[in-house]
């Protein structure tokens, strides 16, 4: 395997655990509130990449000129992007979710091409297209009806900006910080904005369950520790739009995983959808 398919492989990877977090959230519900859980998955990564970190003598310690980039990333990809993600789940379906997902790489492509006057070619610009068009076949299939489930919809479009934001920011990040470092850094400067949320809400008829527990310990483990390892490495190697790309496949990911643990239906058009979704990641991808 060559080291450019490592990359692709590696944001693949990442984007399979990102869109099961929206069913491993929706589990994690059953025992603590959506800024709770969003805090506690944060907290737990940071000693797991701690550890890792004394493990591998990972000792590059955090320069004050780095401070800003890694702040900013670390609120537009972990604090804020989290916790509008997890109150929005509580207002709509991890299918929805799953399925607007699918809208980022639209979004990361137009804030590129406005804001950085990022080139696009033609066959990423069909690429997108097709994949947008397998979006719009998905989405037509769920149901959108609610002031509840339109503003929870509405709080995860507006994630996909912050996320296209963070796509463009990891680059400046200067290359003496490796891949763990970068994700220990983030995660520590992000947490402290995510401590308010504990104090709004109540946690006095918390009931803990084993399926909680588990869905919140593959949350820290595997989508945030793993997940954003694998992406932050993947963005060495491809750029912002090529991910960006990949992440169409989110919502297949995470329709497919709502379905089989949630018991959440997928529509003919939805299966529809997600095959044309998959064609649109090639397609730019290649």
């Amino acid at each position: 395997m060559n080291t450019k398919s490592r990359y692709y492989l590696s944001a693949v990877a990442a984007i399979f655990f990102w869109g099961s977090s929206f069913v491993a959230t929706k589990l994690a519900y059953a025992s603590f509130g959506p800024l709770t859980v969003c805090f506690l998955r944060f907290a737990l990564s940071l000693l797991i990449l701690k550890l890792v970190r004394i493990i591998r003598k990972d000792n590059k310690k955090l320069e004050k000129q780095d401070v800003p980039v890694l702040l900013a990333t670390g609120l537009l990809g972990i604090s804020v992007y989290y916790a509008c993600e997890n109150y929005a789940l509580t207002l709509t379906s991890a299918s929805a979710a799953s399925l607007i997902s699918g809208a980022y790489p639209a979004i990361t492509a137009l804030i590129g091409a406005l804001v950085y006057h990022v080139h696009v070619t033609k066959k990423q610009a069909a690429g997108i297209a097709l994949s947008m068009a397998g979006i719009v076949i998905l989405t037509s299939g769920g149901s959108f009806s609610g002031s509840n489930v339109r503003l929870g919809n509405a709080i995860l479009i507006f994630d996909g900006f912050l996320w296209a934001f963070y796509n463009f920011l990891i680059p400046h990040i200067r290359p003496a910080y490796s891949v763990l470092s970068i994700t220990y850094y983030q995660t520590l400067l992000a947490l402290p904005f995510l401590i308010p949320g504990l104090f709004l809400e109540g946690h006095a008829s918390m009931t803990i369950t084993p399926s909680a527990i588990w869905a919140l310990l593959y949350l820290a483990v595997g989508c945030s520790v793993l997940a954003y390892l694998l992406y932050n490495f993947s963005l060495r190697g491809i750029s912002p739009s090529a991910a960006a790309a990949i992440m169409n496949l989110m919502p297949v990911f995470g329709l497919l995983l709502s379905a089989i643990i949630l018991n959440e239906s997928i529509t003919p058009a939805s299966a529809a959808g997600g095959v044309i979704v998959i064609l649109g990641v090639l397609l730019s991808a290649k």
